[in-house]
Protein backbone atom coordinates (compact mmCIF):
# COMPACT_ATOMS: atom_id res chain seq x y z
CA UNK A 1 0.00 0.00 0.00
CA UNK A 2 1.53 3.11 -1.21
CA UNK A 3 2.26 5.70 1.93
CA UNK A 4 -0.45 7.97 2.74
CA UNK A 5 -0.17 11.81 1.86
CA UNK A 6 -0.72 14.30 3.95
CA UNK A 7 -2.72 17.70 4.02
CA UNK A 8 -0.75 20.74 4.42
CA UNK A 9 -1.84 23.09 6.81
CA UNK A 10 -0.11 26.14 8.16
CA UNK A 11 3.14 24.68 6.60
CA UNK A 12 3.10 21.46 8.39
CA UNK A 13 2.00 17.99 6.78
CA UNK A 14 -0.66 16.60 8.81
CA UNK A 15 -3.30 13.97 9.09
CA UNK A 16 -7.23 14.19 9.48
CA UNK A 17 -8.34 14.28 13.10
CA UNK A 18 -10.87 12.01 12.04
CA UNK A 19 -8.31 9.53 10.85
CA UNK A 20 -10.16 8.47 7.84
CA UNK A 21 -8.59 8.28 4.07
CA UNK A 22 -9.44 7.85 0.51
CA UNK A 23 -7.39 5.83 -1.89
CA UNK A 24 -7.65 6.61 -5.42
CA UNK A 25 -7.14 3.43 -7.77
CA UNK A 26 -5.70 3.94 -11.78
CA UNK A 27 -8.54 4.02 -14.12
CA UNK A 28 -7.07 1.90 -16.46
CA UNK A 29 -6.76 -1.31 -13.47
CA UNK A 30 -9.05 -0.38 -10.62
CA UNK A 31 -7.61 -2.83 -8.53
CA UNK A 32 -4.07 -1.23 -8.63
CA UNK A 33 -3.91 1.24 -5.76
CA UNK A 34 -1.91 4.50 -7.01
CA UNK A 35 -1.88 6.61 -3.30
CA UNK A 36 -3.73 7.12 -0.85
CA UNK A 37 -5.35 10.28 0.65
CA UNK A 38 -6.41 12.17 4.04
CA UNK A 39 -10.51 11.57 3.63
CA UNK A 40 -11.01 15.52 5.62
CA UNK A 41 -13.57 17.04 7.50
CA UNK A 42 -14.63 20.50 7.89
CA UNK A 43 -12.71 20.74 10.70
CA UNK A 44 -9.69 20.32 8.75
CA UNK A 45 -10.88 22.86 6.46
CA UNK A 46 -11.16 25.38 8.80
CA UNK A 47 -7.40 24.91 10.06
CA UNK A 48 -6.72 25.29 6.82
CA UNK A 49 -8.62 28.58 6.37
CA UNK A 50 -7.67 29.65 9.71
CA UNK A 51 -3.77 29.78 8.64
CA UNK A 52 -4.01 30.93 5.37
CA UNK A 53 -6.02 33.90 7.52
CA UNK A 54 -3.38 34.40 9.69
CA UNK A 55 -0.83 34.55 6.87
CA UNK A 56 -2.24 37.47 4.66
CA UNK A 57 -0.92 40.23 6.01
CA UNK A 58 2.81 39.11 6.06
CA UNK A 59 2.38 37.37 2.44
CA UNK A 60 0.73 40.65 1.43
CA UNK A 61 3.73 42.55 2.60
CA UNK A 62 6.60 40.33 1.24
CA UNK A 63 8.07 42.17 -1.47
CA UNK A 64 7.25 41.12 -5.12
CA UNK A 65 10.80 40.05 -6.11
CA UNK A 66 10.94 37.82 -3.24
CA UNK A 67 7.33 36.35 -4.26
CA UNK A 68 8.26 36.03 -7.69
CA UNK A 69 11.60 33.98 -6.40
CA UNK A 70 9.36 31.39 -4.91
CA UNK A 71 7.04 30.88 -7.76
CA UNK A 72 10.56 29.94 -9.62
CA UNK A 73 12.40 27.78 -7.26
CA UNK A 74 9.07 26.31 -7.30
CA UNK A 75 8.54 26.22 -11.12
CA UNK A 76 11.98 24.50 -11.20
CA UNK A 77 11.14 21.76 -9.08
CA UNK A 78 8.09 20.77 -11.07
CA UNK A 79 10.37 21.01 -13.79
CA UNK A 80 12.55 18.59 -12.53
CA UNK A 81 10.21 15.96 -11.62
CA UNK A 82 8.45 16.13 -15.14
CA UNK A 83 8.47 12.97 -15.92
CA UNK A 84 7.39 11.52 -12.67
CA UNK A 85 4.29 13.81 -12.91
CA UNK A 86 3.42 12.91 -16.04
CA UNK A 87 2.82 9.16 -15.08
CA UNK A 88 1.23 10.11 -11.74
CA UNK A 89 -1.29 12.51 -13.95
CA UNK A 90 -1.66 9.29 -16.61
CA UNK A 91 -2.28 6.76 -13.51
CA UNK A 92 -4.49 8.69 -11.24
CA UNK A 93 -6.81 10.83 -13.88
CA UNK A 94 -6.51 8.22 -17.39
CA UNK A 95 -5.04 10.41 -19.57
CA UNK A 96 -2.34 8.77 -22.35
CA UNK A 97 1.54 10.22 -22.10
CA UNK A 98 1.08 12.08 -24.66
CA UNK A 99 -1.72 14.34 -23.41
CA UNK A 100 -0.02 14.24 -19.82
CA UNK A 101 2.97 15.55 -20.68
CA UNK A 102 1.92 18.82 -22.46
CA UNK A 103 -0.17 19.44 -19.28
CA UNK A 104 2.58 19.00 -16.48
CA UNK A 105 4.38 21.18 -19.07
CA UNK A 106 1.55 23.84 -19.09
CA UNK A 107 1.73 24.34 -15.24
CA UNK A 108 5.24 24.24 -14.95
CA UNK A 109 5.23 27.87 -18.19
CA UNK A 110 2.34 28.86 -15.59
CA UNK A 111 4.31 29.29 -12.65
CA UNK A 112 7.38 30.84 -14.54
CA UNK A 113 5.11 33.20 -15.99
CA UNK A 114 3.37 34.38 -13.03
CA UNK A 115 6.96 34.44 -11.19
CA UNK A 116 8.31 37.45 -13.65
CA UNK A 117 4.68 38.99 -13.70
CA UNK A 118 4.72 39.36 -9.47
CA UNK A 119 6.51 42.68 -10.05
CA UNK A 120 4.02 44.26 -12.67
CA UNK A 121 0.62 44.36 -10.76
CA UNK A 122 1.74 47.07 -7.89
CA UNK A 123 -0.08 50.09 -9.58
CA UNK A 124 0.17 52.56 -12.11
CA UNK A 125 0.64 56.51 -11.78
CA UNK A 126 -1.46 58.94 -14.28
CA UNK A 127 -1.50 62.32 -14.92
CA UNK A 128 -3.36 64.94 -13.42
CA UNK A 129 -5.91 67.44 -14.70
CA UNK A 130 -4.41 70.25 -12.26
CA UNK A 131 -0.74 71.34 -11.67
CA UNK A 132 1.38 69.78 -8.94
CA UNK A 133 -0.86 67.04 -8.24
CA UNK A 134 0.02 62.83 -8.85
CA UNK A 135 -3.07 60.28 -9.19
CA UNK A 136 -1.71 56.87 -8.85
CA UNK A 137 -3.86 53.75 -7.84
CA UNK A 138 -2.53 50.61 -5.86
CA UNK A 139 -3.38 47.26 -5.96
CA UNK A 140 -3.98 45.20 -2.99
CA UNK A 141 -4.42 41.73 -2.54
CA UNK A 142 -8.03 40.22 -1.62
CA UNK A 143 -6.98 37.92 0.94
CA UNK A 144 -7.55 34.08 0.90
CA UNK A 145 -8.20 32.88 -2.38
CA UNK A 146 -10.28 29.42 -1.83
CA UNK A 147 -9.05 26.81 -4.94
CA UNK A 148 -11.41 23.76 -5.68
CA UNK A 149 -10.28 22.06 -8.54
CA UNK A 150 -11.78 19.81 -10.99
CA UNK A 151 -10.49 16.17 -12.34
CA UNK A 152 -9.81 16.82 -15.46
CA UNK A 153 -6.79 19.25 -15.96
CA UNK A 154 -5.37 18.06 -12.62
CA UNK A 155 -2.37 20.01 -12.25
CA UNK A 156 -3.29 22.58 -14.84
CA UNK A 157 -6.05 24.31 -13.62
CA UNK A 158 -4.60 24.36 -10.09
CA UNK A 159 -1.20 26.12 -11.51
CA UNK A 160 -3.69 28.85 -13.14
CA UNK A 161 -5.65 29.73 -10.17
CA UNK A 162 -2.36 28.97 -8.06
CA UNK A 163 0.38 30.83 -9.52
CA UNK A 164 -1.42 33.81 -10.05
CA UNK A 165 -3.27 34.00 -6.67
CA UNK A 166 -0.04 33.52 -4.82
CA UNK A 167 2.24 36.43 -7.33
CA UNK A 168 -0.32 39.20 -6.35
CA UNK A 169 0.41 38.46 -2.32
CA UNK A 170 -3.09 36.48 -1.81
CA UNK A 171 -2.81 33.51 0.54
CA UNK A 172 -4.42 29.96 -0.44
CA UNK A 173 -6.91 27.11 0.65
CA UNK A 174 -6.66 24.20 -2.12
CA UNK A 175 -9.31 20.93 -2.28
CA UNK A 176 -7.82 19.15 -5.57
CA UNK A 177 -10.51 16.92 -7.59
CA UNK A 178 -10.65 13.80 -5.30
CA UNK A 179 -10.48 11.62 -8.54
CA UNK A 180 -7.00 12.48 -9.31
CA UNK A 181 -5.35 14.77 -6.29
CA UNK A 182 -1.41 13.18 -6.85
CA UNK A 183 0.26 15.96 -9.16
CA UNK A 184 -2.17 19.13 -7.23
CA UNK A 185 -0.29 17.50 -3.96
CA UNK A 186 2.96 17.94 -5.85
CA UNK A 187 2.95 21.57 -6.87
CA UNK A 188 1.98 22.10 -3.09
CA UNK A 189 5.48 19.90 -2.63
CA UNK A 190 7.32 22.09 -4.45
CA UNK A 191 6.24 25.00 -2.93
CA UNK A 192 7.20 23.76 0.03
CA UNK A 193 10.64 22.69 -0.80
CA UNK A 194 10.72 26.18 -2.72
CA UNK A 195 10.10 28.13 0.30
CA UNK A 196 6.62 29.31 0.63
CA UNK A 197 5.94 30.73 4.28
CA UNK A 198 3.86 28.56 6.37
CA UNK A 199 -0.07 29.05 6.02
CA UNK A 200 0.33 31.41 2.58
CA UNK A 201 -0.77 27.49 0.82
CA UNK A 202 -2.65 24.85 2.48
CA UNK A 203 -3.96 21.57 1.16
CA UNK A 204 -6.95 19.48 2.39
CA UNK A 205 -7.86 16.63 0.81
CA UNK A 206 -11.17 14.80 1.05
CA UNK A 207 -15.06 15.85 -0.25
CA UNK A 208 -16.27 18.84 -1.69
CA UNK A 209 -19.11 18.35 0.48
CA UNK A 210 -17.09 19.20 3.46
CA UNK A 211 -14.20 20.53 2.67
CA UNK A 212 -15.54 22.49 -1.00
CA UNK A 213 -18.33 23.70 1.58
CA UNK A 214 -15.68 25.44 4.42
CA UNK A 215 -13.33 26.86 1.61
CA UNK A 216 -16.04 28.54 -0.40
CA UNK A 217 -18.30 29.98 2.04
CA UNK A 218 -15.80 29.56 5.05
CA UNK A 219 -13.27 31.82 3.84
CA UNK A 220 -15.60 34.46 2.49
CA UNK A 221 -16.20 35.44 5.98
CA UNK A 222 -12.93 35.23 7.38
CA UNK A 223 -11.94 37.55 3.72
CA UNK A 224 -14.85 39.59 4.79
CA UNK A 225 -14.07 40.15 8.34
CA UNK A 226 -10.22 41.00 8.06
CA UNK A 227 -11.24 43.59 5.08
CA UNK A 228 -13.56 45.06 8.10
CA UNK A 229 -10.29 45.12 9.87
CA UNK A 230 -8.14 46.68 7.50
CA UNK A 231 -11.00 49.53 7.10
CA UNK A 232 -10.81 50.38 10.81
CA UNK A 233 -7.59 50.34 11.11
CA UNK A 234 -7.22 52.46 8.22
CA UNK A 235 -9.65 55.09 9.21
CA UNK A 236 -8.60 54.96 12.89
Amino acid sequence: MPETIKNYIGGQWTETESGKTITVSNPANTASVVNTYQQSSAADAEKAVAAAAKATDKWANTSASERGAILRNAAGIIEDQKEELTELLTKEEGKTLSEARPEVQRAIDIFYYYSEKAVDVGGTIKNASGDRRQVSTKKEPLGVAALVTPWNYPIAIPAWKMAPALATGNTVVFKPASAAPGVGCEIVCALDKAGIPDGVVNLVTGPGSEVGDVFTCGHHRVHSAHRRERLRARTA
